[in-house]
């Protein structure tokens, strides 16, 4: 193995910072229980979408009904839907960790599947899909989260929303 050849994961442990639960919670919310993405239906603490909370309300059928306007119920939906995401990861041959768990809530089971197999050094862009990437209404990224980063920044920060790498 070669410089640059470094897995992902293998970065995270030795040089990363874990990405935590509240990290997550401030970053999508900034603890505002009512926060609504205007360009999705990601919506309270955890910006979790309506599709999220269908596949939290699989891993835990005791949600269903449940008031999501309600701080502790939106809790217990990031509990069952990190419960989703481990299944989702392990599915898919990616370390179950906390820190994986908490990076795939950005970027999905799926996403991280593609940066576990992807040199560190490349850009986000040229390994998740397009989507990813997609523009509002107003041309602004839908996700500005993941500009400019490479594999390596996304899996070694402990911020991987909003602090930037120009490459």
């Amino acid at each position: 193995m070669v410089a640059g050849d470094v897995p992902p994961s293998l970065l995270q442990k030795a040089f990363g910072e874990t990405l935590t639960d509240e990290d997550v919670r401030t970053r999508e919310s900034s603890g505002n229980p009512l926060a609504q993405n205007p360009n999705t239906s990601a919506r309270g603490l955890y910006q979790i979408t309506s599709n999220a909370r269908k596949d939290a309300e699989k891993f835990d059928k005791s949600l269903v009904g449940s008031n999501y306007d309600d701080p502790a119920v939106q809790e217990r939906y990031r509990t069952a839907y990190k419960g989703e995401l481990a299944r989702q990861l392990e599915s898919k041959g990616v370390e179950v960790s906390e820190d994986n768990i908490n990076r795939a809530w950005v970027i999905g089971a799926g996403g991280m599947k593609r940066l576990a197999k992807a040199n560190p050094n490349a850009l986000l862009k040229d390994v998740l899909p397009a989507s990813y990437f997609k523009k509002d209404k107003n041309g602004n990224s839908i996700n500005p989260n993941l500009e400019n980063k490479t594999v390596e920044y996304f899996m070694t920060h402990k911020d991987p929303y909003y602090r930037k790498k120009t490459v």
